[in-house]
């Protein structure tokens, strides 16, 4: 009878002992306020949702998270989903990378990100979900996380005991292209003398908008009756302040020696600020041989640049 209750009693101590010297960590999830904002194309390490995560008890291994965003992006937006963690703030500044994958697919979606952290008992860590805008994301598409509805979650082996007090506090991304204005600017018929430069074709002025604009290149259709013995350069260049060869900057050129009607491609290589305006000027040199009485010109109703 004794031995039977020392090995109940043993049995007892040792269930209590292995429940408590093994329970897993207490952890509070809630979600830290993200204003809504703009995702320019192009752009990286925008923050889409920050989760404040408090651990109690014993440790907490983070194996992976799985984040599940909504809005109406597609499968051109995003180039990656990323995880990042903050030991001090909810702030990229500061923060460690841990993991992505791969973005290219249409909302909603749920993506599980691996992780590989320890967080210690009696600490917090900040948690970052942050996304990169492919070059050409679509303009106004959107992306959030609804911490109400989809909260985060944390997938480990620690067991943990977790209380979810997550809200609806990160506000929508939406994304940005740049938003663009050309117009035409008058310029008065003229003649072209036989192996003259700098002889202005066209000058557009652009407003950019919202997010910078970088111009790789301009196309530009020329016509009028030119052959190609006339033209020895159809030229671009770009004027910050004026419709005008004055203060303009020499962006690129190509060889004009085509006939009418013909489709130029000039390199551009210029980043225009969002917020400003430039002049694009189309200007021809012609040859010292070219044809008396033949025409160029851009018409910008039918073919804008």
């Amino acid at each position: 009878m004794k031995r039977i209750l020392h090995l109940l009693l043993s049995s007892l101590f040792f269930l209590f002992f292995f429940s408590n010297s093994y329970a897993g960590p207490d952890v509070t999830i809630s979600t830290v306020a993200v204003a809504a904002g703009n995702i320019n194309q192009g752009s990286s390490n925008n923050i889409i949702y920050i989760a404040k995560v408090m651990v109690t008890g014993s440790a907490l291994t983070i194996n992976s998270i799985e984040a599940n965003l909504g809005g109406n992006f597609d499968n051109d937006d995003f180039g990656n989903i990323l995880l990042y963690y903050n030991l001090t703030a909810p702030s990229l500044t500061g923060a460690v990378a841990s993991g992505n994958v791969p973005g290219n697919v249409a909302s909603p979606h749920l993506f599980t990100i691996p992780a590989g952290r320890v967080v210690a008992a009696g600490s917090t860590i900040y948690i970052l979900i942050v996304t990169n805008a492919s070059n050409t994301a679509t303009d106004n598409h959107t992306v959030l996380i609804d911490g109400a509805v989809n909260p985060i979650i944390i997938n480990s082996s620690s067991a943990p005991v977790i209380t979810n007090s997550q809200t609806d506090a990160a506000g929508i991304q939406t994304i940005q292209a740049a938003d663009l204005s050309f117009a035409t600017i008058p310029l008065t018929a003229a003649d072209i003398n036989q192996g003259s430069s700098n002889n202005i074709v066209y000058v557009a002025k652009l407003d950019v908008a919202t997010e910078p604009i970088t111009i790789n290149s301009i196309t530009v259709n020329l016509s009028g009756n030119f052959d190609n013995d006339d033209l020895n350069n159809v030229l671009l260049y770009y004027n910050l302040t004026a419709p005008s060869l004055t203060g303009a900057i020499a962006s690129g050129n190509v060889p004009g020696n085509v006939a009418a009607p013909h489709v130029f491609t000039i390199p551009g290589g210029r980043v225009v600020p969002a917020g400003s305006s430039i002049y694009i000027l189309i200007v021809a040199n012609v040859n010292n041989t070219a044809t008396d009485n033949h025409t160029v010109t851009v018409n910008g109703a039918v073919d804008p640049i």
